[in-house]
């Protein structure tokens, strides 16, 4: 970058959550500036003052798997581990103005190899072109295998790397200029893929539009970088599995002139941007979680200002801090607390002296995907106020708020366990898996298991003789009773026999093995006067009338003496009953002076009173025909089925059943039978003479029936049979 105006161009992501483990090593060396550098390998950076590179802008540093530097460079020369130019490693088509000049790649499962990448200033003549490094080379100080490999003749200044979803190969992504395309190139363990996915998407990059960085956020699903001309940042969407970068979110504001520095928060919620070259010169906090321009220019909020000069680069540490080049500052400022909203993100200005060397614009140009961490799950147990109150919870390390949990027990996943939190009920080894949902690579993994007792007793009498019980303990682990006449040899059974008077109280405590200050403690009370068991059989009896109860028998017992409702006790075992209430048997043993009982609730009902079967004649169109049954609060059955009244009316002849209910069930029933009147015809009037004999039929309904007839003195004449 020479001398320009700049805008601010956001990039948004939809964010995940981020736990931080061991940041990989290869990042932990940095030279830029002139002659500045860190060495995080003791935790707090400390100043470097031995780098041979002076540069304003772009650089790049990578370290081995250990932390030790291997080599680093401006994008025109490459300097090894002792700070000497490597052999034939100069005009690499980087420049001293370009934003990110260049980017160092390693070859998957190759530790010896390296890809250089460098990208001209402006759209220069260079482009962007790639070196390869064999570290083996000249006694181990590395050298070149080969040079000035283009890949793009005209491109923006602003080169990044990320992470391939399968946590093996490298995405390098550049962007041409005077258009909106992206290349991304995947490096692969066999190597660079030249053939590039292109996205076109986002703002046109020409003239100053070629100035500003380009970061990935950690979590390697988001893109962001400014736009030094337009006063814009944007964020797009990536998709590391196949390197389409979409969804762009344009953010424009006064406040973003020159816009030229980024970087995304370790968890990959926030994005710090700046401007450069401008007074004052403001650090912004923005929010991408919301995914629309609005709601993040909407966030915005000035976290720092350059105390002179203006700012440059920003570029996430090993330690999750984020460092902030300062032009011709002796000091880089520090965002320490980049995943906190607000002006608790806390940054200084004067956060690391670098011991009397230089900052420029830049800072290493590093590959962000260092700084995420591989799915991680550990599995934590917090007691609360009892042994048993056991809460299990997942720590997690991921860059994803999309999260599922399940919860197993001696392997088995335990239905409905799928919360980052677990409440264990049984005893057991427990683990939990967590998975990252929408991921393209099996992103899921187990904690190592944890044995959980969960303390249990649940003492009972399980046999009773006159006198003594028998207790078990049902306990799950080592036990010991207490109370009266528990013999020291027997106090660890879970089952033992004991022997007392009157009412007693036993106490059982259950120790965790692996705590034995850890323990539970349940009691059972003994009542030895009644300590035999007896049962009647039924606690509710409903009967007509009267009923016989029969108190079981056995050898146990000599004496059964029953306790009636109106006071009296009958000594005998069977006795009829005839009225309701609560009848007691009480049974012992006279021998022993044992003695137990039962109750049983007995419910005697009524039958009620009927007339006996009746006929009637239907000597009218209808007739009322009546149960004819006394008794309280009766309920009645007639064959007509719908009709539950005391009386009917009917007007037809047939056989009528009626039964009555009392409330208790008991019942009387009775028939009714209804006849039709006879309806006789003897014909017409006739005249006789005396002795004259005359046979009179007669007609009767078509039915039989006996006829008898009279004359007019009212004597018998004739009579059928």
């Amino acid at each position: 970058m020479k001398s320009r105006v700049l805008y601010i161009s956001l990039l948004s992501f939809w964010c995940s959550s981020l736990l931080f483990a061991q940041i990989n090593k290869r990042v932990n060396v940095w030279y830029f500036g002139y002659n500045a550098g860190l060495n995080f390998n003791t935790g707090t950076p400390t100043p470097l003052t031995d780098g041979a590179l002076s540069i304003w802008e772009g650089c790049a540093t990578i370290c081995d798997e250990n932390g030790n530097l291997l080599f680093y460079t401006d994008g025109r020369s490459i300097w090894n581990k002792n700070h000497l130019i490597m052999p034939n490693a100069t005009n690499l088509g980087g420049d001293n103005s370009s934003s990110q000049s260049g980017i160092i790649v390693p070859q998957p499962e190759n530790p010896n190899r390296y890809f250089v990448f460098s990208v001209d200033a402006e759209g220069g003549s260079g482009g962007v072109q790639y070196a390869v490094v064999d570290i083996t080379l000249n006694g181990g100080l590395g050298g070149l295998v080969s040079k000035n490999n283009r890949l793009l003749s005209r491109a923006s200044e602003k080169l990044t790397a990320v992470r391939h979803c399968n946590n093996k190969d490298f995405w390098v992504i550049a962007h041409e200029l005077d258009n909106n395309s992206f290349r991304a190139y995947l490096v692969t363990r066999n190597g660079l893929n030249s053939v590039s996915v292109e996205s076109k998407v986002g703002s046109i990059h020409s003239g100053y539009g070629a100035v500003g960085y380009m970061k990935a956020s950690p979590n390697g699903q988001n893109i962001a970088l400014g736009i030094y001309s337009n006063a814009s940042f944007e964020v797009f969407r990536f998709d590391n599995q196949n390197g389409i970068i979409s969804n762009p979110i344009v953010l424009n504001h006064p406040d973003f002139l020159y816009a030229y520095g980024l970087e995304f928060s370790p968890d990959s919620k926030l994005l710090y941007v700046s401007g450069t070259q401008n007074y004052p010169s403001q650090i912004f906090q923005l929010d991408i979680s919301g995914n629309s321009s609005i709601s993040i220019l909407q966030s915005k909020l000035t976290i720092g200002r350059a105390p002179s000069s203006y700012f440059g680069a920003l570029q996430l540490g090993p330690d999750n801090k984020i460092y902030v080049a300062i032009d011709g500052y002796k000091y880089l400022g520090i965002i320490s607390n980049p995943n906190t909203k607000g002006i608790n993100s806390q940054f200084t200005a004067n956060g690391i002296n670098l011991g009397g060397k230089l900052s420029g614009l830049g800072l290493p140009n590093l590959i962000t995907s260092y700084f995420n961490v591989p799915l991680a799950v550990t599995m934590n147990t917090t007691k609360g106020n009892s042994c048993n109150d056991l809460t299990l919870s997942a720590s997690v390390t991921s860059n994803t708020s999309n999260l599922i949990f399940q919860w197993f027990l001696d392997n088995k996943p335990i239905t409905g366990a799928n919360q980052a939190s677990f409440k264990p009920a049984l005893s057991g080894s427990y683990l939990v898996s967590v998975k990252e949902s929408g991921q393209c690579i099996n992103d899921s993994t187990k904690s190592s298991s944890t044995n959980i007792f969960i303390l249990k007793a649940n003492p009972q009498i399980v046999n009773t003789t006159c006198g003594s019980v028998q207790l078990k303990a049902n306990a799950n682990s080592i036990l010991k009773w207490s109370g009266s006449g528990i013999p020291a040899n027997k106090e660890m059974q879970d089952t033992l026999t004991v022997s007392g008077t009157g009412t007693q109280v036993f106490k059982v405590q259950v120790f965790n093995p692996m705590d034995n200050n850890c323990f539970i403690e349940k009691e059972i009370t003994v009542n030895f006067s009644n300590a035999s068991n007896y049962s009647f059989g039924k606690s509710t009896i409903t009967a007509c009338d009267t009923i016989t109860l029969a108190a079981p028998t056995n050898s146990n017992w000599n004496s059964y003496v029953w306790s009636l409702p109106d006071g009296t006790t009958v000594n005998s075992n069977r006795i009829l009953a005839k009225q309701s209430g609560q009848y007691t048997i009480t049974v012992k043993n006279n021998t022993s002076s044992c003695e137990a009982k039962d109750n049983v609730i007995l419910i005697i009902g009524k039958t009620p009173t009927i007339k006996p079967d009746e006929s009637f004649c239907l000597s009218t169109s209808s007739i009322t025909i009546d149960a004819g049954a006394t008794g309280n609060n009766l309920i009645y059955e007639w064959t007509l089925g719908s009709v539950k009244n005391a009386s009917i009316n009917v007007n037809t002849a047939g056989k009528y059943y009626v039964k009555a209910i009392s409330p208790e069930g008991c019942s009387a029933s009775r028939n009714i039978e209804v006849f039709l009147k006879p309806n006789l015809d003897l014909g017409n009037d006739i005249t006789v003479c005396e002795g004259q004999i005359v046979e009179l039929k007669s007609i009767l309904n078509n039915t039989m029936a006996n006829l008898s007839m009279v004359n007019r003195r009212n004597n018998l004449i004739h009579k059928t049979k």
